[in-house]
């Protein structure tokens, strides 16, 4: 007898029908299962075809038994895989925000749930500018603001389908703006405000090149959107140094959004 060759059904899919074989003994044969037992909604029928629709996801093993019109039998297992059946699983259905120049860490729309891979994937868009289709990310870099919603429609290897909602709001990445630094003077307060907008919530001050007058800091003031560099100018010189501002969004695997400002140069004089 040839072993049963079954195969990957899904719940919820009308299972294709596997036809049992037999050799050798006196035709008509009559199958039935010996143990275990049939996924549920699957039966076997006394000519040797197994179908239905199944209803429960997991692995399920059985025997089945062939018996001929002469009296004679033989046994053999078998195994049948049942997937749970795609469905929706939507991270972005009612928005996920995203920094402009943010790259595929940010495109992830979907949580596979279920289903037989490979998977097919469409969608009518529009997609955000700089970004392409995959499942179950976007892929690309995210380069224009705006609110961008659309349906994606995924279809498994056993043709179950299922429509997802999805919507990026892209909001502008974090900017920056520098002119001039006024003079400052020794021992006399010293304060300069530099604006800076887009990105998400309080931004991240680092000193990534030369050195700031000694007796001066630079902070962020969120709540007018500057930063501001001030304190009390100990030493009297030309000091050259480069800002940068990094926020809280993820831009890549490993780093979030930043700015640099561009090099600034306060002189600092006897008063």
């Amino acid at each position: 007898m040839t072993p049963p060759a079954f195969h990957v059904g899904e719940v919820r899919i009308v299972y294709s029908d596997v036809v049992l074989t037999a050799s050798g003994g006196k035709a008509p044969y009559s199958w039935a299962v010996s143990s275990g037992a049939l996924p549920g909604g699957l039966t076997l029928s006394t000519g040797g075809t197994v179908s239905g629709t199944p209803t429960a996801a997991g692995g399920f093993s059985f025997g089945v038994q062939v018996s001929d019109s002469a009296g004679g039998n033989a046994s053999t297992g078998g195994s049948i895989n049942i997937a749970q059946y795609l469905s929706g699983g939507g991270t972005c259905t009612v928005s996920c925000p995203v920094e402009a120049g943010c790259v595929t860490v940010c495109g992830t729309y979907a949580k596979p749930i279920g289903g037989v891979a490979p998977f097919k994937y469409s969608s009518p868009g529009p997609l955000p500018p700089g970004t392409t289709l995959g499942f179950p990310a976007l892929t690309g870099q995210f380069t224009g603001t705006g609110s961008y919603p659309f349906t994606v429609t995924v279809v498994d290897s056993l043709g179950a389908a299922t429509k997802i909602g999805v919507v990026f709001d892209v909001f502008p990445h974090i900017w920056v703006k520098a002119g001039s630094m006024p003079t400052g003077y020794i021992k006399i307060p010293y304060s300069t405000s530099i604006p800076y907008g887009g990105g998400s919530g309080v931004p991240k001050v680092t000193l990534v090149k030369g050195a700031l007058p000694p007796g001066l800091t630079a902070a962020v003031d969120s709540r007018s959107g500057l930063l501001v560099i001030s304190g009390v100018p100990s030493a009297i010189g030309t000091y050259n140094f480069i800002l940068k501002l990094t926020d809280t969004s993820p831009c890549g695997v490993g780093y979030n959004c930043w700015v640099n400002t561009p090099t600034l140069s306060i002189v600092i004089q006897l008063g």
